[in-house]
């Protein structure tokens, strides 16, 4: 998780810490659009490292969060983003197949039993 006040950053920050795709991005933005992308964009990579306890060897400039869905150090993360008032939050959650597999597994069970009729002795189910 991180949590920034929206502010101007400095140039230097997108430069030295964003991708070429992240950089091309927040370029083709108007100005005023610029803050909010900026902040959205690095605390998303703050977010996404947390979330690999900056064990990864990739410097931020080498990780892209644009997506939602981002992969640091063969692990898949995925990332959200809001903004409410003059603050941004993003979260990240890292998510591996076997927890998806598990997930989906029991959302079919539960929605299996919901959707079968309990059969109780003595009544007529037909």
């Amino acid at each position: 998780v991180d949590l920034e006040e929206i502010a101007p950053r400095p140039d230097a920050l997108v430069r030295y810490f964003f991708s070429a795709d992240e950089s091309r991005a927040i370029a083709s933005l108007a100005p005023a659009e610029r803050a909010e992308a900026i902040n959205r964009l690095w605390t998303r990579k703050e977010a996404a490292c947390k979330v690999r306890q900056r064990a990864s060897k990739l410097s931020l400039r080498d990780i892209d969060c644009m997506a939602t869905c981002i992969t640091i150090a063969n692990s898949q993360i995925r990332l959200w983003s809001s903004i409410c008032d003059n603050l941004c939050l993003s979260v990240g959650l890292e998510v591996s197949t076997l927890e998806v597999a598990s997930v989906c597994a029991t959302m079919r069970s539960n929605v299996e039993e919901r959707l079968t009729p309990s059969v109780q002795p003595g009544r007529d189910h037909g």
